[in-house]
């Protein structure tokens, strides 16, 4: 009888065997080693800060471009790897084999002729016999795939589309983040503008508090008329107060939409130079909702990644098929094995023609099939509510653009009226013909349409930077 017992040590990674060295105690390849948590970055604001720094900012320190760049890296990657079945590989690999070889049993040999005494078959027994024996190979191996029926093809399409679908998808998370930023950037300055209309009206509510006392007959009598001014400026400071606390909060806000840390005081530059409310902004060049619908199905990256996903999907239903049908593939294969110590060294290579057809699969091939059709009746069904969300988006964006160009017109009459209003009620109380309780209505009034005028401003700020997001027509920074 014969045992034969082998040991093979093959194709054992470089740094896996570096690992074992340099760190015999590790239980962890440090090929792998965990990145360490990078530390936020304190950023530095500028002593004015622009709608531009804003964005430039955003884009150079935020961490959401980092993970978006990062998904495109990883569809980037998986391209390579697709393009790599074009091209022929080489592998290197080194085997040590120990191999044990051990006869055992009695070997016997009958001859009546020849043994003594004549006619009694003699018995030769063999004793065991082991042999040991040990050798290393090398092989250099080169393949290459010839013809597979498309499929090199079709996963090349898919990674290509892949990496343009990862691509839209980072520009179109750009332009929400400038979306926000601006929208971050309006809110913030609209806060800093109501605090200024509630600064003025504590301000005006002062002034009369001190005409109030200036006509009153008797110094130390508290009357009516100062008791309604006492009132009307504490409701004016407690105003103040909530301006004030909102536009920090809307500080924060801006900050956070950058997407930084800082320990910088966030001052942005105003819409220019006025005391109280601020001008009234230019509109753009009015266009129709369907021309903004247009460009919006035509520009809005996130539609045409979805497109890309559609057409993806498409690709992979026509792999699914080819795996469940027949399929023919041709390889080549050269192998050269400059050493061998167990056997002959030389080379030879090998052309292997392939027909493949599943015959029985527990339905794999199929179930394969049906599940690449689910996912394309998917990606359509998703580009098609994608672009109805679109279309709605761009609608509402212009009807509220519309609605804040008329009101600014309407806030600004109100404004003018408001302001002639209380200069008239606070002369005629002045002058001894009027009210205390007139006075305070109007100025209430004033603050009032002030209000309304800033909200209706930035109200059109924001909804032209919306309308311009809906349509795709954010430019990215460079």
């Amino acid at each position: 009888m014969c045992c034969v017992k082998r040991f093979s040590l093959i194709a054992v990674p470089l740094y896996s065997l570096l690992g074992t060295i340099c760190c015999p105690n590790s239980t962890r390849n440090p090929a792998f080693a965990e990145e360490p948590i990078p530390v936020s970055v304190i950023t530095k604001l500028p002593s004015v800060l622009t709608v531009q720094d804003a964005i430039d900012i955003t884009f150079k320190d935020g961490p959401q471009q980092t993970l978006v760049r990062a998904n495109l890296a990883a569809a980037l990657a998986e391209r390579t790897e697709s393009l790599s079945g074009y091209y022929p590989s080489v592998t290197s690999s080194y085997g040590l084999q120990f191999t044990r070889i051990s006869n055992y049993g009695l070997a016997q040999n009958r001859d009546a002729v020849f043994s003594s005494p004549p006619g009694v078959p003699t018995v030769n027994a063999a004793g065991d016999n082991t042999t040991d024996a040990q050798g290393g190979t090398t092989s250099i191996v080169l393949s290459q795939r010839i013809f597979d029926t498309g499929q090199r093809e079709l996963l090349n399409a898919e990674a290509r589309q892949h990496v343009e679908s990862a691509s839209l998808t980072m520009e179109d998370v750009g332009e929400q983040r400038i979306d926000n930023v601006i929208t971050a950037f309006y809110q913030l300055l609209e806060s800093e503008d109501f605090v200024k209309v509630a600064q003025a009206a504590v301000s005006e509510n002062q002034l009369i508090l001190a005409d109030s006392e200036a006509l009153t007959p008797n110094a130390g009598d508290a009357t009516s008329d100062e008791q309604q001014a006492l009132a009307s400026l504490g409701l004016a400071k407690v105003e103040l107060i909530r301006c004030q606390n909102q536009a920090q909060l809307d500080s924060v806000s801006l900050v956070n939409a950058m997407g930084i840390v800082t320990n910088d005081p966030v001052r942005p530059m105003t819409l220019g130079t006025y005391d109280i409310v601020p001008p009234a902004p230019t509109p753009a060049t009015l266009q129709t909702c369907e021309q903004y619908d247009t460009l919006a199905q035509n520009n809005r990256k996130d539609l045409l990644a979805q497109l890309m996903n559609v057409d993806e999907a498409r690709d992979a239903v026509k792999t699914a098929r080819i795996s469940a049908g027949v399929s023919l593939s041709a390889d080549y294969l050269l192998v050269y094995q400059p050493q061998n110590d167990t056997g002959p060294r030389g080379s030879y290579s090998l052309l292997t023609l392939t027909a493949a057809y599943p015959l029985l699969d527990g339905g794999l091939s199929r179930g394969a099939v049906r599940d690449a059709d689910a996912e394309l009746e998917a990606a359509i069904a998703t580009f098609e509510i994608d672009r109805q969300a679109i279309i709605e988006e761009v609608q509402q964006a212009y009807s509220n653009r519309e609605d804040s160009i008329s009101e600014i017109s309407t806030a600004q009459q109100t404004l003018s009226s408001a302001e002639a209003n209380n200069a008239q009620a606070l002369s005629l109380y002045q002058n001894g013909k009027g009210t205390i309780v007139s006075v305070s209505l109007a100025e209430s009034t004033l603050t009032q349409a002030r209000g309304q005028y800033v909200a209706a401003v930035y109200n059109y700020y924001v909804a032209n930077s919306e309308l311009s997001r809906s349509a795709g027509l954010i430019p990215l920074p460079s």
